[in-house]
């Protein structure tokens, strides 16, 4: 009997995964791939899942650090196509700084359903987050400065045109 393996288990997430992955999410199809993938290995890996995420997240912020503008938007795009629930599972799973990283990138309204859904997993007994931990990403959202320019959804100031 030909046993499915879980996809991207046993791929080191700093040195393969994350690389691939935004590979992956430079086109419509590859980031399709690429989040089923995730979203499966999610369901039966969530640790393996959100270390993958954090690398993805890792490397666009530091990316950002050194001035490279857009950096952090495959990673948004990717997690935006997980199921809501699959989101605050591994969100919850991150670090705070890393999930206020990714929270830049998605916007107020992504990031807030996103951060809702950490904590309404947790109560639902689905292994998610705590307010607390919620709490913690916002406050390292604001220390970084906000929302990423990049973001759906943040306000522009007047003059200026949204994309």
């Amino acid at each position: 009997m030909n046993e499915c393996k879980p996809l991207l288990t046993g791929i080191d997430p700093k040195k393969a995964g994350a690389p691939m992955l935004e590979a992956l999410c430079d086109t419509a199809l590859g980031a399709g791939a690429a989040a089923a993938a995730m979203t499966t290995l999610a369901k039966r890996h969530p640790e393996r899942a959100a270390a993958h995420l954090s690398a993805m997240t890792g490397r666009a912020r530091k990316a950002d650090a050194d001035g490279v503008p857009g950096a952090g938007v495959a990673v948004a795009r990717l997690f935006s196509q997980f199921p809501l629930n699959i989101q605050g599972i591994l969100m919850a799973r991150m670090s705070a700084p890393n999930a206020a990283a990714l929270c830049r990138e998605l916007g107020p309204l992504k990031a807030a359903r996103a951060l809702s859904a950490v904590t309404s997993t947790a109560a639902e007994g689905g292994g998610g987050g705590s307010p607390a931990f919620a709490a913690a990403a916002v406050e390292a959202l604001q220390s970084m400065g906000g929302w990423s320019p990049d973001a759906e959804g943040v306000p522009r100031s007047e003059g200026s045109h949204s994309t």
